[in-house]
């Protein structure tokens, strides 16, 4: 159902600027309802299903369209449930443009040998960062935990300081007092 909608709602090469449902019914298609399948949507919870503190949106995905109604049915992986709603937000808006609305043949894209917009060209061209600020701050810290930790052991008992490597200077500290 989500295919035959979508391939219906869309121009293709056999029809030009117009898509197939246009042709049969005259009218432009509701591009704004139009959304990728499976697309990570937040859906609005009314306040009258939640409490003070409760979550105002549930984490879902679009997997259908409804046909004689605003708004998508959803499918809730935490509460392993569909839910329609009109209320939703979209991170990442992924509507298809009004460009298709502009009269504009439909004509397939050829790749070109020298994309700049390609994402080889642009990984090729991310300029990399200094980390001389990284390692400097790390040489500090290193210092900073040797400064803080003690070089020495303090002895707790007589014979620890007696078997220690430094049993004469302990034995001369220990006449003095």
């Amino acid at each position: 159902m989500w295919a035959a909608y979508t391939i219906n709602n869309i121009p293709n090469e056999r029809t030009g600027c117009l898509t197939p449902a246009e042709i049969l019914l005259n009218e432009k298609p509701p591009l704004d309802k139009m959304r990728i399948f499976g697309e990570k949507a937040y859906v609005h919870i009314p306040r009258e299903h939640r409490r003070k503190l409760d979550d105002r949106a549930h984490e879902g995905h679009v997997v259908m369209y409804l046909q004689q109604a605003k708004g998508w049915p959803f499918y809730i992986p935490g509460a392993n449930k569909m839910i329609p709603s009109t209320w939703a937000t979209f991170p990442g808006s992924s509507r298809l443009t009004t460009m298709l609305r502009k009269g504009q043949p439909f004509e397939p894209q050829e790749k070109e040998a020298n994309n700049k917009m390609g994402i080889p060209f642009l990984l090729n061209n991310l300029p990399l960062g200094n980390f001389s600020r990284e390692k400097k701050f790390s040489e500090q810290e290193q210092t900073a935990a040797k400064i803080a930790t003690p070089s020495d052991v303090i002895p707790r008992t007589y014979k620890e300081a007696m078997r220690s490597h430094e049993s004469e200077e302990w034995s001369r500290a220990i006449e003095e007092d």
